[in-house]
């Protein structure tokens, strides 16, 4: 027989094992033994277990609903428990745990969207989709590729698509409201939202354009326009008229009628006309400005009637029926015009989304990309028609007959269609359904959660219709999570909200703002079906559901619930929540501005530790996750564990964060915040007695940066005379650390890093900790360098609470490697961009306070809680959607894509409903605590504050006095730990959450008897037995803005690049060779497409890589050489060469150069290839090293020698002149003798002067 029954079921009172005996319940009704069902048949066998569904909101709810289960089963097979599952017997339960442990996935629990992704996969055929298609879930992810090609497109040689763009940007320009914006990111943003509402199938039905209004004057806005003046013209001019039949005319309050006035004014002055001979062209052509709305606005169309003085006349009739109209229409036009106006910006935007959406849907069998919003509605098509559902269960091989849905409150509309056939067709066969939720803790509106379902469906009369008794309604009365006190706490709070006038005050507490929300419930589409009388106040309609949810919602101690549990309410002062300006909060000892609630927090868990909770017990609940990382610093700075969703991210993991600094330092040494991060972290820096993290750099290094901002700041100065760089040292000379008295470097221009400063001030320690890194950084793989560095630091003994976080960077590293990831600007580049989404696993049994949004504990429960920040604001979301507007001037609903205003009555719905879901955001943090609950309140409360106060004064003295924040602070705060007038805080460095310093007792820096450890190992390398030759994975990006010489040169640079790594049988076959230059030409201009328009650029590119490959032939460089490698100066600093030879006499440097053959830019071009061989002479001073430069377009090449000598067909040039020396290809053959020689030329006859750049 079929069945529907509804749970109501409040915190705490056990829904999860209610479900659970449900399900127990319907596998007692089947036989353990009985055939797998055959869903493809008219009449298959009898039901199996696989007949069960139960559906939870989430995967954690569903893998714990799995595990009673099977708990149950195995308890009772024991004989253990009888209340759990009376229907089985011991015997069954162990026929049932053998049957679900040889096929546990056809065990039916888990989460919906599990459910309809596998209807969707197994009609993926039917449906045009690979099998395996992957579920996305942010519409950017499809936008982005799609948009880019686009965008190339565009620039190509598609005109329609530019004129499309360029009218995109032209629309959000000109229509924006912003006053500066970056068109790039609001475009994309706009399209992606666009595209989601493309993918729901949500964008149907628009109005369109020339519904609103056409620039001819047809359209809705240039009647309203007219009909608005000529009302007003009306009005004012029966001021001081008579009515028929009375001899004391109307006299009308003067600002009323100068507002209504002003009106006509300022559109007469911009229509140059009066506004009675406009004609509708004109007026559509007249925008609704800033000057023209504070007119209308001014007019004050809200009063209820014209306002006139006391001795004035009566109104007439006709005057006052004018004057209701003129109201009405006045209503109309603001939301009408914001319509129009918003149809016209996103008229392109829509034309373009739809663009990508058709691309996209062109490829989705390939691409097998599947937005995660689109899957419901695909599978209501998939179980549309006759035969929709009967082929669907065939496809999955089952027959579903009981479904059992848990947090039903959050179900969106999307997916209890998608649901509805397969219940329908189980109810039909003489199934069940079943549906847990409760209405009061529907927090997930958000995301499209639509709590008024739980009460719909029971009244669905395509389903009641097959029930022979109707719907069974139950009700969880009991709390089996909280003591006592905390259970009529929660009763006491929240049971003035059975009455819907209390939940009017409630959801508006501001008195004066209850005028803005009288819409009427027939003006908003969504809620006309739903309401009985379309005349109802949407306040009252949205009160009165609030009042349904909340009715009878009192719960009743269980017979196992103890006493002893305690609420503290804690009221802070003015502005406490630190949301506005700095009222609320304290000055700490290190001059910082702390929020007293954090301070609070703080206090509260202490408090309650030192009383023997443990710190898991703790559980903090907060708005936003912004909210919840501020507070995990805090407390972490205070040596109280933590653990937060975003605290198991890597990147947020402070030795991770020195890692990444360590890299980042080693790719770019001028890097100053990277050094400046790792060499304050607690991996290097430390202290005699104990490893510690140091607030900040040592004294000296602070000093320095002083120095190099006390040099920019008087640089940049207007003091009338030239700043000299003295004046520097003289403000803060008396603070100079001795030994940077006087060092040449400092005194120089320029900027010096903070790292060269640093090597000056501690040479010692730099040899030591860093110089072996940066020699190694280009050799050895970012796994290798981060191992040793790990090894060298001791950092897995020192940190082994960090362990989980040091093995998965370290994992993550390695595997990395697998993917081509091996230097250390590629890892970072890939760190950077997919780094922020790598976490370690939840720690089991981790003692550790803690810290969620409220959203997040839904289902979850704790000894002790504590909710500060209640009173931030709730702010409707912004985003553009599908606004709807009903006017008696049009048939149907106007529609249109736009931002939902203020003074449409769809915003008020959504407003109040916001309202609705923070009150019950209180009831589910408040009903979380089991023994203690924290309530932190404010003494001039904001947003959602205010609702929680009048909350409190409706449940009135049935709630315990809060306490003022000074009064519990002074009653439980240690005696000692507070000085006067401020509050004492460690200061922590933001970098490193969790770690403490006192400034004050900061040891000197970097005494290197601290690292005795290393004196015998001084010669210490990372990877020491790798050779010693410096040759470098990594290598600098050729960013830069659009130029197309610049663009060229890269261009070639590139071909040149993938022509070294040809294999040398493709080199030396003349065919092969020629073919594959062309397919690297071919293959790279479809990145540079830009390039081949219009010129001849791809034949130029061809001839000078066809000449270069021939002198290459002769010389065999790119036999013996490495493509793009980085060198590294001794100091650190990184140098990249084209081409790196491995020649048997000496290194050789091969340089490319596609542009200029001016004086200035070779005399630069010599110092830059002198550079790289003073660094290969000063890492091996016995080679002989030798630099060509190739100048390709002149095909000229130019010789250069480490000590700046170059070689001239009659012989080596030195000095100025050897710069601009330029030889033939003959002449230079004569010079070089290929790969069996080297230059005629004996370096030892030249000056070997080194460079004091590279040889340092």
């Amino acid at each position: 027989m079929p069945s529907m029954t509804q749970i109501k079921a409040s915190a705490g009172s056990g829904k999860t094992w209610t479900l659970t005996q449900k399900f127990l319940a319907h596998l007692a009704s089947l036989s353990p033994g009985a055939a797998r069902s055959g869903a493809c048949t008219l009449h298959g066998p009898e039901e199996d277990w696989r007949s069960v569904m139960a559906i939870t909101f989430t995967n954690a709810a569903a893998t714990e609903m799995q595990e009673r289960v099977l708990k149950v089963l195995k308890e009772r097979a024991l004989n253990l428990d009888t209340e759990s599952a009376p229907g089985l017997t011991p015997r069954d339960a162990r026929v049932w745990l053998e049957r679900i442990m040889h096929d546990r996935s056809s065990l039916n629990i888990s989460t919906i969207d599990s459910l309809l992704n596998l209807i969707v996969r197994m009609s993926a055929l039917a449906q045009k989709l690979p099998p395996d298609f992957d579920p996305v879930f942010a519409s950017s992810d499809i936008l982005d590729p799609y948009w880019q090609a686009v965008s190339n497109e565009a620039w190509q040689d598609n005109e329609d698509l530019r004129k499309l763009i360029a009218s995109i940007c032209e629309s959000t320009v000109r229509y924006s409201d912003r006053n500066d914006f970056k068109a790039g990111d609001i475009i994309r943003n706009r399209l992606a939202n666009i595209l989601e509402l493309i993918f729901r199938d949500k964008l149907e039905d628009l109005t369109p354009a020339e519904v609103f209004q056409t620039w001819d004057g047809k359209g809705l806005l240039p009647r309203i326009k007219k009909r608005l003046f000529s009302l007003i013209d009306t009005i004012v001019r029966a001021d001081g008229k008579c009515a028929d039949g009375c001899d004391s005319p109307v006299v009308m309050d003067k600002t009323f009628k100068k507002g209504l006035q002003k009106v006509l004014i300022v559109a007469e002055g911009k229509l140059g006309k009066k506004t009675l001979s406009a004609s509708l062209a004109e007026l559509a052509r007249l925008r609704l400005d800033t000057d023209l709305l504070k007119a209308l606005d001014s007019a004050s169309f809200k009063k209820s009637a014209i306002k006139t003085v006391k001795a004035s006349g009566p109104v007439p009739d006709d005057l006052a029926k004018s004057y209701d109209e003129l109201v009405l229409t006045c209503n109309d036009l603001l939301p009408i015009d914001h319509l129009h106006t918003q149809s016209r910006i996103h008229e392109p935007l829509i034309t373009m989304a739809r663009l990508i959406h058709k691309r996209y849907a062109a490829n989705l069998q390939h691409e097998g990309l599947v937005p995660n919003d689109r899957i419901p509605i695909m599978v209501r098509d998939i179980l549309s028609g006759d035969f929709g559902v009967a082929d669907a269960l065939c496809r999955m091989g089952t027959r579903i007959s009981h479904f059992l849905v848990d947090e039903f409150q959050d179900t969106s509309r999307d997916h209890w269609e998608a649901l509805k056939p397969l219940v329908a067709e189980a109810l039909s066969s003489g199934g069940s359904l079943s549906w847990v939720g409760d209405v009061k803790q529907a927090i997930y509106g958000f995301r499209g959660g639509d709590s008024e379902l739980f009460d719909d469906i029971a009244q669905d009369a395509d389903l009641t219709c097959m029930l022979d008794s109707g719907v069974d309604r139950q009700t969880l009365e009991n709390n089996w999570r909280s003591r006592k006190e905390i259970i009529a706490f929660n009763n006491a709070l929240f049971a003035p909200l059975e009455y819907a006038k209390n939940c009017e005050l409630v959801l508006v507490p501001d008195d004066e703002k209850v005028a803005s929300y009288q819409g009427l419930v027939g003006e908003v589409p969504s809620l006309i079906q739903d309401a009985e009388d379309p005349e109802t106040p949407i306040l009252e309609h949205v009160a009165a559901k609030m009042a349904q949810a909340y009715q009878k919602g009192a719960q009743k101690p269980s017979p196992r619930t103890l006493d002893g549990g305690r609420v503290t309410l804690i009221r802070f002062g003015e502005g406490g929540e630190g949301s506005d300006g700095d009222e609320g909060k304290v000055t700490s000892g290190m001059d910082e501005v702390v929020d007293e609630q954090l301070l609070a927090v703080s206090l509260v868990a202490q408090r309650e530790h030192a009383e023997g909770t443990p710190w898991a017990d703790l559980l903090v609940l907060v708005r936003t996750n912004r909210k919840a990382m501020e507070l995990a610093r805090h407390l972490s700075s205070e040596g109280i564990p933590v653990i937060t969703e975003n605290s198991l991210l890597l990147s947020d993991h402070p030795l991770i964060v020195q890692t990444i600094a360590l890299l980042s330092f080693l790719r770019a040494p001028e890097d100053d915040v990277a050094f400046w991060t790792v060499a304050s972290g607690s991996i290097v820096a430390r202290d005699g007695e104990r490893d510690v993290s140091r607030p900040l750099l040592d004294t000296e290094l602070s000093l320095l940066s002083r120095l190099r901002k006390k040099r920019r700041d008087l640089n940049g100065k207007d003091t009338g005379r030239d700043v000299d760089d003295d004046d520097a040292f003289e403000e803060i000379s008396q603070d100079m650390p001795e030994a940077l008295l006087g060092d040449s470097i400092l005194q120089g221009k320029g900027r010096p890093s903070l790292a060269l400063l640093w090597q000056r001030l501690h040479p010692e320690a730099w040899e030591t900790i860093f110089a072996p890194l940066l020699d190694a950084s280009g050799s050895i793989t970012p796994y290798d360098m981060v191992s040793e560095w790990y090894a060298r630091e001791n950092v897995l003994e020192r940190f082994p609470e960090a362990g989980p976080f040091l093995q998965r960077f370290l994992e993550i590293l390695y595997t990395s490697q697998g993917r081509g990831i091996r230097s250390l600007g590629d890892f970072l580049d890939y760190w950077n961009e997919h780094g922020q989404e790598e976490k370690v696993p939840m720690p089991e049994g981790m003692d550790a306070v803690r810290i969620m949004t409220t959203h997040k504990a839904k289902g979850l429960q704790a000894p002790v809680v504590i909710t500060p920040w209640t009173s931030q604001r709730t702010r409707t979301s912004a985003e553009t959607m599908v606004v709807e507007y009903i006017t008696p001037l049009h048939p149907q609903p106007l529609r249109a894509l736009a931002t939902c205003k203020s003074f449409f009555p769809m915003r008020t719905a959504m407003d109040l409903k916001d309202a609705f879901e923070a009150i019950n955001r209180f009831y589910v943090a408040f009903t979380r605590a089991e023994r203690r609950l924290y309530v932190f309140l404010s003494e001039k409360p904001q947003g959602d504050g205010k609702q929680l106060e009048r909350l409190l004064e409706l449940a009135g003295p049935a709630i315990p006095e809060a306490l003022p924040w000074s009064e519990y602070r002074d009653v439980h705060e240690p005696a000692g730990d507070r000085a006067e007038g401020c509050i004492e805080s460690a200061h922590s460095d933001p970098l490193e959450p969790g770690k403490t310093g006192n400034t004050a007792a900061r040891a000197k820096a970097w005494d290197m008897g601290e690292r005795e450890g290393y004196a015998a190992d001084s010669a210490w390398s990372p990877m020491a037995w790798m050779p010693n030759l410096r040759l470098h994975f990594d290598f600098l990006d050729e960013s830069h803005p659009r130029d197309r010489a610049r663009e060229e040169g890269v261009f070639v640079h590139a071909c040149l690049e993938e022509m070294a790594r040809l294999p040398e049988g493709v080199r030396d076959n003349a065919g092969d060779y020629a073919r594959a230059r062309e397919r690297i030409v071919t293959d790279l201009l479809a990145k540079f497409p830009w390039l081949g328009d219009g010129t001849n650029f791809r034949e130029r590119t061809a001839a000078e890589l066809s000449w270069y490959a021939a002198l290459d032939e002769r010389c065999g460089w790119m036999r013996y050489g490495l493509p793009e490698q980085s060198i590294a100066t001794k100091n650190g600093k990184i140098l990249r060469t084209d081409l790196l030879v491995l020649h048997p006499e000496g290194p050789m440097v091969i340089e490319y150069k596609h542009g200029q053959t001016e004086e200035s830019f070779m005399v630069s071009y010599h110092a830059q290839v002198r550079a790289y061989l003073n660094t290969l002479k000063a890492a091996d001073p016995s080679c002989n090293p030798l630099g060509v430069i190739v100048y390709l377009k002149p095909r000229r090449l130019h010789l250069v020698f480490a000590d700046g000598t170059s070689l001239a067909p009659d012989g080596p040039v030195r000095g100025n002149l050897a710069s601009v020396i330029l030889l033939a290809e003959e002449e230079f053959a004569r010079l070089y003798k290929g790969p069996a020689g080297r230059s005629m030329l004996d370096p030892a006859d030249g000056n070997n002067e080194q460079d004091e750049e590279g040889g340092e």
